[in-house]
């Protein structure tokens, strides 16, 4: 596993079949109070449409994730990954 903080966000190069595991850990890690103040982090898979790995920012990552599991527009129940509202197949 590779890291590099950078400002506020700590950026890792891990095994794909990892991210999941090692993105909840790192978050579970940055979560906590400061001063009486909810510091909250949310993990990040830098993944776009076709799965490929590539740079891009997080508001993308997580719309290409919900894109990957046919979320994002539609007239249902909202997606439980970013709030959005999803198709519902018939």
């Amino acid at each position: 596993m590779v890291g590099m903080p950078s400002h506020d966000e700590i950026v890792l190069q891990v095994p794909r079949g990892r991210a999941a595991e090692i993105g909840e850990e790192v978050q579970n890690c940055m979560t906590f109070p400061f001063r009486g103040v909810p510091v909250q982090a949310e993990p990040d898979v830098l993944l776009d449409a076709d799965g490929v790995s590539r740079w891009m920012s997080g508001d993308h990552a997580r719309e290409m994730a919900c894109l990957r599991r046919g979320h994002h527009l539609g007239d249902g129940p909202k997606c439980t990954y970013c709030g959005e509202k999803q198709q519902i197949a018939a």
